[in-house]
């Protein structure tokens, strides 16, 4: 692709759920790549409102389930995982939200000037 090509699609407006579906989708291929680190996850929670006493107390509750869980009982059921696969697609679709609007306010702000 040429650079004018290039420069015309980088121009190119997308409406907000376009927006909201590539930032979206872009979060979750992230996500399954690469595996998410505390250090993210609790970024994207406080970008997504989410207080870090909220995400600290889950962090907690995660770790001291992990620890107390028996090896057999470890291991989620099918149904469990698709909820759970469920709740991070969900979340990772609210910070892409979050991202989106943050990139409309400071797109408004520099226009504004």
């Amino acid at each position: 692709m040429s650079d004018e090509s290039d420069q015309g699609e980088n121009a190119r407006k997308l409406s907000d759920t376009e927006a909201r579906r590539i930032l979206a989708r872009a979060t979750e291929i992230d996500a399954a790549s690469a595996g998410v680190s505390i250090a993210d996850l609790r970024e994207a929670a406080g970008q997504a409102g989410i207080a870090s006493d909220a995400f600290d107390e889950a962090l907690v509750e995660l770790r001291s389930n992990a620890a107390s869980a028996d090896p057999e009982s470890s291991k989620p059921a099918p149904s469990i995982r698709r909820r759970l696969r469920s709740m991070i697609l969900e979340t990772a679709r609210i910070a892409g939200v979050v991202a989106a609007i943050l990139l409309v306010l400071m797109v408004l702000v520099d226009w504004l000037g």
